[in-house]
C-alpha cells in the first residue's frame, strides 16, 4: 500500500490529466487511505488550476480536472472549508453546480449550501432557481442537524422542528420547479419521507422527555401494587410509543416501496434506500424493545448484515444495532428505566450526527424507461365507457411500448450512451376490476336484495419483442351495474426483479341486463281491484 502510494506521489508530479484523475478517484473509492499523503501536494494542483482558470475560462479539459480534483478531495477527508474558499473564485457556473452535487452526495452541506446559494442568483430560468433554491434550503436543514448541541434535548427538539418545516418548504419549491420534462418526482418523494422521518425523531424525544419528567400517576401506582402487574406503572409510555413504532413501521414500508418504483436508479441509491428502510425498522424495533415490549419483558432485537465496503449510513446501523442489543442485555427487571431512555436518546443523537449522503437518483437518473399503455375494448375510444350486456364477455386488448435510453450527459467524461443499467425483461400487467354501482334490472323474482359482486384480480404477464407487447383480459359482467377496470404495469429486469415503475390507466364499463321471454313473466304486474 506504502508502494501504491509513492507511486501516485511520483505521477503527481507529472502533468495531469483528466483520466488521471479519474483512475485516482476510482483508487480512492475503494481505499480513500491511499492518497492521504498526498493531500497536500493535491490541494496545491486544486489552487493553481482554480487560478489559470480565472484568466481563461473556456477551457473544457481544465474544468473537468477542478471537478475531479474536488471529488478527489471531498471523497478522502472533510476539506470544505478549504475548497470552499479555493473555489469560490472559479467562474465556470456548471461546475460549480457539480461540486456542488458531490458535496451533497458525500454530506459536505456547508460547501453545498454556499455553492448553491451563489448559483441561485445568477441563473435567468425560474425552474433552475427553484431547484437551486431547493438543494439550499435542504443542505441548511442538513447542516443544523450536524451542527446541533446533543446535550440539550430541548435544543435539539427546536432543530428538528425547523429542519421540518425546511423540508417541507423544499418539497414546495420542487413542485414549482417541476416541468413537463422533469418531474423531480424521486426527488419530491424522498423530502417527503425524510420529513416524516425527522417529525417522528422528535416526537421520540417528547416521548422521553415525558417519561423522565412527569412521573406515573398514583392511580397506577395503585393498580400496580393491587394486581401485581408492575407493566401498568408504564401504560402511559407504551401508549405514546406504540404508534410511534408504527410509525417508523409505515416510513420503512414507504422507503422500500420507493425502492420498487427507482427502476432507473443506480445501484448506490439503491443501496441508500435500503439503508434508510433498516434505519427505520431499527428506530421501530428500538421502541418496541426498549418501551413497549420492556414493560412486561425483554425481546431479542434483530441482527444487521452489511457488505464488504460499508457506507457510513450501514456503519452507523451496524452500531446502532449493537448498541440495542447491549442495552437489552443490561435490562434487569420489569419497567422502563433510565437504560432505555439513555439508549434511544444516544440513537436519535447518532442519527442527528451522520451527515446525510444524497443518492445520485435525487439529481437524476443515468437511464430513463418509458412504458405507454394503450387499452382497446371493442369500437370506443379512450376515455368512453363501454356498454356490455349482462349475458356477455369482454374482451380488453393491452397493448404497450417500451423505449429505454441513456439521460443526456454534457460531458464525454460519463457512460457510454448505449450501455444500460439495468434493462427491462417482461411486463406485468395487473387488473382490478371493481363494481362502484349495481343496477336494479327489476327482474330478480328472488326475495334476495342485489349484492355487490366481489372485486376481481387478473394478471397477465409478456415479453417485449421489438419494444412492443400485447395481451388480452376476458371479463364477465354478469351483474348488471358500472365497472371500474384499473391497469397498473409493472416490469421485471433480468435478474427477476419486479419493479412497480410502470404507468397505470382506467377504464369504465357498463353492463346492462337483457331482457328474455322466460324473464317477463317473473316481472310484478299492478294488483287490479275487485268491486265489492
Amino acid at each position: 500500500m506504502n508502494s501504491l502510494s509513492v507511486r501516485l506521489g511520483d505521477v503527481l508530479g507529472t502533468n495531469i490529466s483528466v483520466v488521471l484523475l479519474k483512475g485516482i478517484s476510482r483508487i480512492v473509492e475503494l481505499n480513500p487511505s491511499v492518497i492521504d499523503s498526498q493531500i497536500d501536494r493535491l490541494l496545491d494542483i486544486f489552487r493553481c488550476l482554480v487560478t489559470n482558470n480565472a484568466v481563461n475560462n473556456d477551457n473544457i479539459q481544465r474544468d473537468e480536472e477542478v471537478f475531479q480534483l474536488a471529488s478527489i478531495l471531498l471523497a478522502v477527508r472533510s476539506h470544505g472549508d478549504t475548497l470552499s474558499h479555493v473555489i469560490g473564485c472559479y467562474g465556470n457556473g456548471w461546475t460549480l453546480y457539480r461540486v456542488g452535487q458531490e458535496s451533497s452526495c458525500g454530506g459536505h452541506h456547508q460547501l453545498a449550501v454556499r455553492l448553491f446559494s451563489d448559483l441561485e442568483v445568477e441563473v435567468a430560468s425560474e425552474s433552475i432557481y427553484y431547484w437551486l433554491n431547493a438543494l439550499g434550503r435542504l443542505s441548511k436543514a442538513e447542516l443544523s442537524l450536524l451542527h446541533c448541541h446533543c446535550d440539550n434535548i430541548s435544543s435539539c427538539m427546536d432543530v428538528l422542528g425547523a429542519a421540518v418545516d425546511s423540508y417541507h418548504q423544499v418539497t414546495t419549491s420542487l413542485i414549482v420547479a417541476s416541468t413537463q420534462t422533469c418531474a423531480f418526482t424521486f426527488s419530491r418523494d424522498y423530502c417527503s419521507l425524510r420529513a416524516r422521518f425527522l417529525s417522528a425523531l422528535q416526537r421520540v424525544l417528547v416521548t422521553l422527555q415525558t417519561a423522565r419528567l412527569c412521573p406515573p400517576p398514583a392511580i397506577a401506582d395503585a393498580l400496580s401494587a393491587s394486581t401485581g402487574d408492575a407493566s401498568i406503572r408504564y401504560a402511559r409510555v407504551v401508549s405514546i410509543s406504540a404508534p410511534l413504532a408504527a410509525e417508523f413501521n409505515a416510513l420503512a414500508s414507504d422507503y422500500r416501496a420507493l425502492y420498487r418504483r427507482s427502476f432507473d436508479s443506480d445501484s448506490s441509491s439503491l443501496r441508500h434506500l435500503e439503508g434508510l428502510r433498516e434505519q427505520c425498522m431499527l428506530l421501530c424495533n428500538a421502541l418496541e424493545t426498549l418501551l413497549v415490549c420492556s414493560a412486561a419483558k425483554s425481546q431479542s432485537c434483530g441482527a444487521d448484515t452489511g457488505h464488504t465496503n460499508p457506507t457510513v449510513l450501514e456503519e452507523i446501523n451496524a452500531l446502532l444495532w449493537k448498541q440495542i442489543a447491549t442495552a437489552q442485555a443490561s435490562i434487569r427487571g420489569v419497567g422502563v428505566g433510565q437504560v432505555q431512555l439513555n439508549c434511544l436518546q444516544s440513537i436519535v443523537q447518532r442519527i442527528m450526527g451522520c451527515p446525510l449522503q444524497l443518492p445520485t437518483s435525487f439529481f437524476g437518473n443515468k437511464q430513463q424507461t418509458t412504458i405507454q399503455l394503450a387499452l382497446t375494448a371493442g369500437s370506443k375510444a379512450a376515455g368512453e365507457t363501454v356498454v356490455v350486456n349482462s349475458n356477455c364477455q369482454l374482451v380488453v386488448k393491452v397493448e404497450g411500448v417500451v423505449q429505454q435510453q441513456r439521460t443526456a450527459r454534457r460531458l464525454s467524461s460519463q457512460l457510454k450512451s448505449g450501455r444500460l443499467m439495468r434493462r427491462v425483461h417482461k411486463v406485468f400487467v395487473k387488473l382490478n376490476q371493481q363494481c362502484i354501482n349495481v343496477v336494479n334490472s327489476g327482474q330478480s323474482h328472488q326475495l334476495k336484495p342485489t349484492q355487490t359482486p366481489d372485486d376481481v384480480y387478473m394478471e397477465h404477464s409478456s415479453l417485449p419483442k421489438n419494444e412492443y407487447f400485447t395481451m388480452d383480459f376476458l371479463l364477465d359482467f354478469a351483474q348488471p351495474g358500472l365497472y371500474k377496470l384499473r391497469f397498473v404495469a409493472q416490469v421485471a429486469d433480468n435478474e427477476g426483479i419486479v419493479w412497480d415503475s410502470g404507468p397505470s390507466s382506467e377504464l369504465s364499463v357498463k353492463s346492462c341486463a337483457v331482457e328474455t321471454p322466460y324473464s317477463k313473466q317473473f316481472q310484478t304486474k299492478p294488483a287490479q281491484k275487485t268491486s265489492s
